[in-house]
């Protein structure tokens, strides 16, 4: 009997883990440390390799060939990037109209992390570099190494040295991808036993989109390229490749199969060319020195930033892609993971959106590395057969190739954007949501009382409000109705929200009952001091005004000041200098003096207008109002309700306002008892899960047990 080939036990391991993981579910999560360990085992050769295999055949070539293999190499490279921006600027065709926001996230307000370019390409400590996975500054060294050797004499014994370490590096490799079978297994029973639906069903437009290219490029348009520049037949490039292809998209790596890529590449020039050393000198060359560039799989995820401006309702217009590209293809020699983050603020959008592509990453890292691996391939296929004279052009066959290629390219555009215009009408839920919202733990017993006035208990001669309250067994809080997220009326009619879920727990530490009163901004000075309420919570900012005529807590959190504009206007809001240049500018506000003087201090040539609550500037009662300033954090959950309009935050830098709780009657007993109050409620994390619940939404939709057939089916398991 016929022992299955490489590649067949690679997809039957592969088969047998996406099995195992949707049968066990979660459980499958303890075999992600073997699929890592596997991970590191293949990674752990490679950097040597290409260190020796570099230094070996660059050292062994005259100075007429570097040059050619440079030239040749260079223009083949910007020939593959056409290919990459051309399908990422085609495919977010696919993307229809589409409604969303988001709840606040603390990622708006961080600060871009940018690539040291320096320390990547330009290793001042080799070691440093090797240590830390540096592979720009690791390749650059051995480049130079290399070319010093270039026309030296008695470099034989070297090279012959560095030829032997290479084919030892190389026979550890191909042990290890031996074992990719139990890798791969592990890996994916890990991966379909972890991942939910709901993760991919957030991401469906993107997901879509990346895979469909990533097929496209893999199986169709590259192999058709070399077909047709090369002697190597597209059938023959698929099935040499098979088992290399197959490990990069169950690793997600590229990297680690780079020695079986070189080893596939010069077993398609062997059988079209015979034995060819000059051949298989540019091989070693090549596809190490172009893995280091970024390919086309790497680009392929610049897609996320189309998808980014289509999901946060705003999209790139045609004249945003230029300087899109042309970030991004400057930005992708360092790492994706601060290259996103970057072109997510060079686009204006939202910064906390990159945790969605990292999601993605858990499905489009592996057609990345599928499409990276064949990039790869065909690049060095490619360009060896450029410098070694042997590439011929087909010209009708590369017009018929690249006509198939349009078309194909026009059915995916429009088949996903009709699946995704009707898949995603009427998705939108996130108003049903915030509506929706519960307090996290059980309430106090609590009253709201529609018309108050001073307590009806007034105090007693020498007696502080927390004397009162414990008398009593009753505290008085002030509210405001409409403060999303601190202080609302949900769907079921109950006052929840930040502020409110602090307050039933400040209750409870005391052993009372509330007595909620609502109060409006403009009379909450009076309101204390006529003692209608002990103090007032409702995510109230602090300023110098406010800090004159009443006492405050200390700060129990922060806000950050922000514009709320219709989604289409938000790129009139990005900077200082494009809102001072806006004609007849009307900007709503509510607050106190000092707020509004500071407004009209920046903004001088802006008419500013007085709401009594942010609700008058989504509700239509104010007409021609170009701009709401509020917190992000506030204006965040208003977009929730309104997602046609979005958050933009001030220009000029990151400012943070301290948010306390007023104490009424300059009460210092109380201050003092709720200044000890929120550290101790800071300290055991009360504070920290209020915050995550209520303006950054992470538990506002409880997630279950991963679905899984042991659990669900068959009941099993509990």
């Amino acid at each position: 009997m016929k022992r299955p080939s490489l590649s067949s036990l690679i997809l039957i391991g592969l088969t047998a883990g996406i099995a195992a993981g949707v049968f066990f579910g979660e459980s499958c999560r303890h075999l992600k440390p073997v699929g890592d360990g596997f991970v590191m085992l293949l990674q752990m050769t490679v950097l040597p390799y290409i260190i020796v295999s570099l230094i070996t055949h660059i050292g062994g070539l005259t100075a007429e060939q570097a040059w050619r293999i440079t030239g040749r190499a260079g223009a083949v490279l910007l020939f593959f990037w056409a290919i990459a921006v051309v399908i990422v600027v085609v495919m977010p065709l696919a993307f229809p109209d589409f409604e969303t926001a988001s709840f606040f996230s603390t990622s708006l307000i961080e600060p871009t992390a940018r690539v040291d370019y320096l320390r990547m390409y330009l290793p001042a400590n080799p070691f440093f570099a090797m240590a830390n996975s540096l592979i720009p500054g690791v390749v650059l060294f051995s480049i130079a190494i290399g070319v010093a050797l270039i026309g030296m004499p008695n470099k034989g014994p070297l090279i012959n040295l560095c030829a032997v370490l290479a084919d030892a590096l190389s026979r550890v490799n191909v042990f290890v991808i031996k074992l990719t079978p139990l890798g791969v297994f592990a890996i994916g029973a890990a991966a379909a036993g972890t991942m939910t639906i709901e993760e991919i069903g957030r991401l469906q437009g993107y997901l879509i989109v990346f895979v469909a290219s990533a097929l496209v490029l893999t199986f169709w348009l590259l192999p058709s390229l070399i077909a047709s520049l090369t002697p190597v037949g597209r059938g023959e490039i698929r099935r040499t490749s098979r088992a290399a292809l197959l490990t990069a998209f169950t690793t997600g790596s590229t990297f680690v199969v780079l020695p079986l890529l070189i080893r596939n590449a010069k077993a398609l020039i062997e059988r079209h060319r015979g034995r060819d050393e000059r051949a298989e000198a540019i091989i070693d060359v090549v596809l190490p020195v172009a893995f280091t560039f970024p390919g086309i799989g790497k680009l392929l995820t610049l897609l996320f930033i189309p998808f980014a401006a289509w999901f946060s309702g705003s999209g790139l217009t045609i004249g945003q892609f230029p300087a899109f590209i042309g970030a991004g293809l400057l930005s992708y020699f360092g790492a994706i993971s601060l290259a996103m983050p970057f072109l997510l603020d060079v686009m204006h959008l939202p910064s906390d959106l990159f945790n969605l592509f990292l999601i993605a990453g858990i499905v489009c890292g592996r057609f990345g590395a599928l499409v990276g691996a064949m990039h790869l391939l065909a690049f060095t296929l490619l360009t060896t057969s450029l410098v070694a004279g042997f590439a011929s052009i087909r010209g009708r066959r590369i017009a018929r190739d690249l006509a198939i290629t349009a078309a194909i390219l026009a059915v995916v555009v429009v088949g996903v954007r009709l699946y995704l215009g009707q898949t995603m009408k009427n998705a939108y839920r996130k108003d049903q949501v915030l509506a929706e919202m519960q307090l996290l733990e059980h309430a106090a017993p609590a009253v709201m009382v529609d018309d108050a006035g001073p307590n009806p208990e007034p105090l007693r001669k020498g007696e502080s409000r927390l004397d009162r309250i414990s008398r009593r067994g009753v505290i008085r809080i002030g509210v405001e109705l409409d403060h999303l997220p601190f202080g609302y009326v949900n769907a079921a009619g109950e006052l929840v929200g930040f502020d409110i879920e602090l307050a039933h727990r400040l209750a409870r530490d005391l052993g009372a009952s509330i007595e909620f009163v609502p109060f409006r901004p403009d009379v909450l000075a009076s309101a204390l001091e006529r003692d209608h309420f002990d103090l007032a919570m409702g995510g109230m900012a602090g300023s110098v005004t406010r800090y004159q005529a009443m006492l405050f807590t200390d700060p129990y959190t922060e806000v950050t000041p922000a514009f709320v504009v219709r989604d289409h206007r938000r790129d009139e809001f990005d900077t200082a200098k494009k809102i001072r240049k806006l004609d007849d500018l009307r900007i709503a506000a509510f607050g106190d003096p000092y707020m509004l003087r500071k407004i009209r201090e920046a903004l001088p040539r802006a008419e500013i207008v007085q709401l009594r609550s942010a609700a008058e500037f989504f509700d239509g009662s104010r007409d021609n109002l170009d701009a709401l300033i509020t917190s992000a954090e506030s204006g965040s959950a208003w977009t929730l309700i309104h997602p046609k309009f979005t958050v933009v935050l001030m220009p000029g830098g990151v400012t943070r306002w301290p948010v306390h709780y007023p104490i009424a009657g300059h009460d210092q007993v109380l201050a003092e008892f709720m200044n000890d109050w929120i550290v101790l409620k800071k300290g055991d994390g009360t504070i920290r899960r209020a915050y995550d619940h209520w303006i950054l939404g992470r538990t506002a939709e409880q997630q279950g047990p991963r679905w899984s057939i042991i659990r669900d089916v068959l009941h099993w398991v509990e």
